[in-house]
């Protein structure tokens, strides 16, 4: 972001700030979006209508609305890019770049230089979508795969079970037979 000039970049990712870069330093947060961080108007106004933001002078910007953001008001806001990530038309987060030193910091090379970072984050964010479905799948099928094992063994078990009874039950029939055959003999002996 150093490229672009910037004094602060911000990339949103469902209204929640994912990764924050100032005074040179990167820090990954989690912090969800409030007017203390960035222009709320832009964002919004970014998230409906999938259409950057590009701002020569936004403390002095001709977009009524803008001048009006209370965040922009305070922190005086000179130059401002807001640019959505997309994958196939998809909203996958924003970034939010602003310089409040110079008026017109942001030349076109580095827009288009945003523009095709921002098209390579779209296409990121969406692999690490599909990425994490992956794994999922996987832990849903381990998870699975051990309940099967279990049920199988369990179904064991009770078989095993039910043989045992049986052949207990079995034994004493058995015998109470045999000893009905040998009382039966012995009682026609007599």
């Amino acid at each position: 972001m150093r490229i672009l000039g910037a004094t602060k970049c911000l990339i949103v990712i469902d209204s929640v700030i994912r990764t924050k870069f100032t005074n040179g330093e990167v820090t990954l947060c989690n912090t969800p979006v409030n007017a203390i961080d960035l222009s709320m108007y832009a964002l919004n106004r970014v998230k409906t209508t999938l259409e950057p933001i590009i701002v020569g002078s936004a403390y002095e910007s001709d977009i009524t609305l803008l001048t009006k953001d209370p965040y922009i008001a305070e922190n005086k806001i000179l130059s401002l890019i807001c640019t959505p990530i997309q994958y196939n038309k998809n909203l996958k987060a924003i970034i939010y770049v602003e310089n409040n030193v110079t008026k017109d910091s942001f030349t076109d090379h580095q827009v288009d230089m945003l523009d095709i970072v921002a098209t390579q984050m779209g296409i990121s964010l969406q692999n690490m979508h599909a990425f994490d479905a992956q794994m999922i799948m996987a832990q849903q099928n381990i998870e699975q795969e051990a309940r099967t094992k279990q049920e199988i063994m369990y179904a064991k078990q009770q078989e095993d079970f039910v043989d045992r009874i049986c052949h207990e039950i079995r034994n004493p029939i058995q015998v109470f037979k045999l000893s009905r055959i040998n009382h039966v003999g012995y009682t026609r002996k007599l």
